[in-house]
């Protein structure tokens, strides 16, 4: 096996006192933004973002794209908008999902929309991303 060497122009430390690899987000729609911590989620695939974000957007969560969900424990609903997502001073536009349900408030950045458009270089050990 040979080394791979990889460069990156960003390197974000993340908290080894909170749960998961938290990062901060702008979520923009419009003229309108929100800022978010969300997970960085390898297992995720989609962005999924908590229904209030949409609701502060002013989008009106129902009418977009509904998906169903399933993980090993539970199904859930969500529901896809166009916007723009901005991580550490990388933009994507990307169709994000908010969850249907006001009482599920976890926020993932996720393979489609986020991690399929970016390369990304992840050292836990070191808290580096």
């Amino acid at each position: 096996m040979s080394a791979h060497s990889l460069n990156f122009s960003i390197v974000h430390d993340h908290s080894s006192q909170l749960p998961g690899i938290l990062v901060p987000v702008v979520l923009t729609a419009g003229s309108r933004r929100a800022a978010v911590l969300a997970s960085l989620d390898t297992g995720a695939s989609h962005c999924l973002f908590a229904r209030a974000y949409a609701e502060g957007l002013g989008l009106p969560v129902e009418s977009g794209q509904r998906l169903t969900f399933a993980t090993a424990n539970s199904r859930f609903d969500a529901y896809g908008h166009e916007l723009t997502i901005d991580v550490l001073g990388i933009e994507v536009t990307a169709r994000v999902f908010f969850f249907a349900d006001s009482n599920i408030t976890r926020n993932v950045l996720g393979r489609q929309g986020w991690l399929d458009r970016i390369r990304l270089g992840l050292v836990d050990y070191d808290r580096k991303m």
